[in-house]
């Protein structure tokens, strides 16, 4: 056995050239560094252009890494097709060709990533979010992370990360493109009076104009928008800049309770009554009513 695949092995040695075995690996070797040479040079001046321009805002930060995505992509499919030319000295024009024909055949398989690839870039162009924005998408909740050419990544307040295909985007709310508007809903008493309610609330609102820096305008009392079980809900409404609702509700909602407090109105509060063992008329009669 060893006489037979001995010489055998010594006759494929014999026919190989390593001079050429050499030079195919040093372009290959050649081509490799170059393809990452030239992908990290065009990120940097991408990241410094972006950087450095203060004009550009978030949308020339998401074009930056659509761009970076775009340039990285086209980089290495280019660095392949050269490889497979000087390894197997394959010509890229037959690469074409047989794409082509693949394609046809691949196509329908391919139609997810074609249609997130498509979404890409008209979310991209349309301007419909961009790096840093607060979306929801479906049931997803979060900042925006990266638009990438397939995928939108997000990151939510309790810090879970989601990737969202581009082509599941069929609904998109922005949260974050106009002035947003809080409402803060408060249920009174039904024995507390309604025009002392509304002076407290009047008496906290024009205290928030002046301490709450996120506030647009002085917060607004719309009035008793709901009555259910003799509770009264008055709704006052604040306009704030994008991204400070959720701390503006916070602190008018506090605002709200300490004014009450400190005028000594009752906010409403659940009552349980609990009758055990069956009643008589006179202890039926006793229980108070509820308000």
């Amino acid at each position: 056995m060893t006489n037979i695949i001995g010489p055998a092995f010594e006759g494929f040695i014999s026919r190989l050239d390593l001079s050429v075995i050499f030079e195919k690996a040093l372009h290959s070797v050649v081509v490799v560094l170059l393809a990452m040479i030239v992908t990290k040079v065009i990120h940097v001046v991408i990241r410094r252009a972006t950087r450095n321009n203060t004009r550009v805002g978030t949308r020339g930060i998401t074009f930056a890494k659509l761009m970076n995505s775009v340039v990285t992509y086209a980089v290495w499919i280019i660095a392949l097709l050269e490889l497979a030319r000087v390894i197997f000295n394959i010509n890229p024009t037959s690469i074409f060709a047989a794409a082509g024909i693949a394609g046809v055949a691949l196509g329908f398989g391919a139609q997810s990533l074609v249609k997130d690839v498509i979404s890409g870039i008209f979310i991209m162009f349309e301007n419909l979010m961009s790096v840093g924005d607060l979306i929801s998408v479906g049931d997803t909740t979060g900042t925006v992370i990266e638009i990438g050419v397939r995928s939108t990544k997000l990151r939510d307040y309790t810090g879970d990360f989601f990737v969202i295909p581009n082509g599941d985007i069929t609904k998109l709310v922005n949260h974050s493109r106009f002035d947003r508007c809080v409402v803060c809903d408060v249920q009174i008493d039904g024995g507390t009076p309604l025009e002392s309610a509304i002076s407290v609330l009047s008496e906290v609102c024009e205290a928030a104009r002046t301490d709450i820096a996120a506030l647009l305008q002085k917060p607004e009392i719309l009035g008793v928008t709901n009555i259910t079980d003799g509770r009264a809900t008055l709704r006052v409404t604040c306009m704030t800049r994008p991204g400070e609702q959720f701390g503006v509700e916070r602190e008018m909602l506090a605002r709200i309770r300490e004014g009450f407090r400190a005028s000594d109105l009752p906010l409403p509060a659940d009552r349980i009554v609990v009758i055990t063992g069956p009643q008589t008329p006179l202890q039926a009669a006793s229980i108070p009513p509820l308000t």
